[in-house]
C-alpha cells in the first residue's frame, strides 16, 4: 500500500458487502497473464502477498491490478519498414499505394513485437467499508477504465460514481489563498500550486509562499486547479475533481503502528501500510467534503437542521 501516491475515489452505489463477497472469490477468474508474442497489451489482477489476491484489513479489502504494455516506438517501426517499401517500389517499378505501405508497417510491427521492451504497472486498489468506497491508486484515466471493467466483470451489477460536491473544489481552493487561515484545523497551505487562467493555460507553482503578493494577485483572475496541503503526518494534492496526488506519509508515523513483535513480518507491514492509507485517505476526503459543502445528493446542514 505504500505505493499508493495518488487516489481517485468513488463512492460505491451498490452495497459493499456484496462487492467484497465477489471480489473474495472473483478476482483469479481474470488474473494477469503476460503478453503474447504479438500482443501489444495485457492487464488484470495479481496476487498483493504470495498467491493471495485479496487482503483483508479493518474496514478494507486490498487488491491489485497489473498492466503489462509493449513499448515499440512509430519510429523505429517507420525506419524498418521504409527499407521494405523502397525495395518494393524498385521491384515493382512504381510507388506503393498508401493501403500498401500501412500493410507493410503492420507486417513490420508484428515481426518486431515480440523483441520489444515491456512496461509494467501495478495498481493498488481497495473497498473502504466503512465510507462505501472504491478507492483506485492511480489517476490515469486509462488505468482507471481499465480497473473498473475488470471490476464489473467479477461483480455483476457494479455501479459506482465519482464525488460531486455542492461547492466547486476550484472555487474553494482560490479563495483559500486569500485567507489566512483554512475554514478547518486538519490541514493547513502547503507550498505548491497548480493556477490556471481561462484559456487553459497553467502555472505551475513550487516551494513558493502561497500567500505572498505575487501568488495572490495571480489568483485574482484565475483559479487554483490542484493544491498542496499538510497535516502533522502527512502531505497531499487535491485536485479540482477531489483526486488525491503525491501522498507522503511520514515513515515513522507508519512504523508507530508496527507491532514489535512482528517487525520482520512482511503481510503484517503490508496491513499496516493498507490500514495507514486507508485512514488517511478517509480522513483527507471526509474533512474536504465538509469544506466543499457537502455531496450533492446530501442535505445541507442547515437544511438538515430544519
Amino acid at each position: 500500500m505504500a505505493s499508493i501516491k495518488e487516489a481517485t475515489i468513488y463512492r460505491l452505489k451498490v452495497h459493499s458487502d456484496m462487492v467484497v463477497e465477489k471480489i473474495m472469490g472473483g478476482l483469479q477468474q481474470y488474473a494477469f497473464q503476460p503478453c503474447g508474442k504479438t500482443q501489444e497489451l495485457s492487464h488484470g489482477f495479481t496476487p498483493v502477498a504470495d498467491n493471495d489476491f485479496v487482503l483483508m484489513g479493518d474496514h478494507l479489502v486490498l487488491f491489485r491490478y497489473k498492466i503489462e504494455e509493449k513499448i515499440l516506438p512509430k519510429t523505429v517501426i517507420e525506419h524498418h519498414a521504409q527499407k521494405r517499401i523502397v525495395e518494393a517500389e524498385e521491384k515493382n517499378g512504381k510507388p506503393l499505394s498508401k493501403q500498401e505501405k500501412d500493410q507493410i508497417k503492420e507486417a513490420v510491427r508484428i515481426e518486431l513485437l515480440p523483441r520489444a521492451f515491456s512496461l509494467y504497472k501495478t495498481i493498488d486498489a481497495y473497498i473502504d467499508t466503512q465510507n462505501g468506497w472504491l478507492v483506485v491508486g492511480s489517476c490515469n484515466n486509462t488505468v482507471l477504465d481499465y480497473v473498473l471493467s475488470a471490476i464489473r466483470q467479477v461483480v455483476s451489477g457494479f455501479s459506482s460514481e465519482l464525488m460531486v460536491t455542492r461547492d466547486e473544489p476550484s472555487a474553494k481552493m482560490t479563495a483559500w489563498i486569500f485567507q489566512e487561515a483554512l475554514d478547518f484545523s486538519a490541514f493547513w497551505l502547503g507550498d505548491s500550486a497548480k493556477i490556471t487562467n481561462h484559456d487553459g493555460g497553467a502555472i505551475n507553482c513550487r516551494k513558493e509562499d502561497l500567500q505572498n503578493e505575487e501568488i495572490i494577485e495571480l489568483c485574482q483572475s484565475r483559479q487554483v486547479k490542484q493544491l498542496t496541503l499538510e497535516s502533522m503526518h502527512y502531505t497531499f494534492d487535491i485536485t479540482e475533481h477531489m483526486q488525491i496526488k503525491r501522498l507522503k506519509i511520514d515513515d515513522a508515523y507508519t512504523e508507530s503502528h508496527i507491532n514489535s513483535d512482528e517487525e520482520e513480518d512482511k503481510l503484517h507491514y503490508l496491513r499496516v501500510n493498507a490500514f495507514v492509507t486507508q485512514q488517511t485517505i478517509s480522513e483527507i476526503i471526509n474533512t474536504l467534503i465538509k469544506a466543499f459543502g457537502g455531496l450533492v445528493e446530501e442535505k445541507a446542514p442547515e437544511e438538515k437542521a430544519a
